[in-house]
């Protein structure tokens, strides 16, 4: 049976060290990558962080933050600042219908978690995704033209028009 060592992780998800109790000369206060402090044991539960593996293999191993306490099944401090990250960042996306911003939404927090409907959540994202890239790629499209050779001969009349493309042409 394995048995695991206690891993000291910065609030931001970088692992400090994954031996703290065994190698604790190289635990850090803060971390040296973005200053955030470091914990060893889940906020929530105060279950210690499974480290790496103490067998004799275990250092010819990765290791990766985990994203939920084993204990408690809580996200990590560094995974919640991810989902709120994501969740903000859905916000502020333009040309996007309420309804897939809305689906967009409840699909970040199954794509942080291994489940089943981990895959159903990011087939709706890649799908959302790709029809926001395709409508990029019309107003690239269209912008070019106007550079090229605007319809009325103002670039600057051509330009404005191009945001005020038809609800038609926006992704839904």
């Amino acid at each position: 049976m394995n048995s695991y060592d206690v891993a000291q992780i910065c609030l931001n998800g970088h692992v400090i060290n994954r031996y703290s109790q065994s190698e604790p000369e190289s635990n850090q206060k803060h971390c040296d990558k973005c200053g955030a402090p470091t914990i060893t044991l889940c906020p929530k539960c105060q279950s210690p962080i499974r480290g790496g593996s103490l067998d004799d293999f275990g250092s010819m191993f990765s290791y990766s933050a985990p994203g939920f306490c084993r204990n408690c099944g809580n996200p990590f401090p560094w995974t919640e600042s991810r989902l709120i990250a994501a969740h903000e960042l859905v916000k502020e996306l333009e040309n996007i219908s309420e309804e897939d911003r809305t689906t967009l939404q409840n699909s970040i927090d199954e794509l942080v978690k291994d489940t089943p409907s981990s895959t159903v959540a990011a087939t709706k994202f890649k799908r959302i995704i790709s029809k926001l890239l395709e409508f990029r790629l019309l107003l690239d499209n269209r912008r070019a033209a106007c550079l090229h050779k605007p319809p009325s001969g103002k670039i600057e009349e051509c330009l404005a028009n191009i945001t005020q493309l038809p609800r038609s042409t926006l992704p839904t």
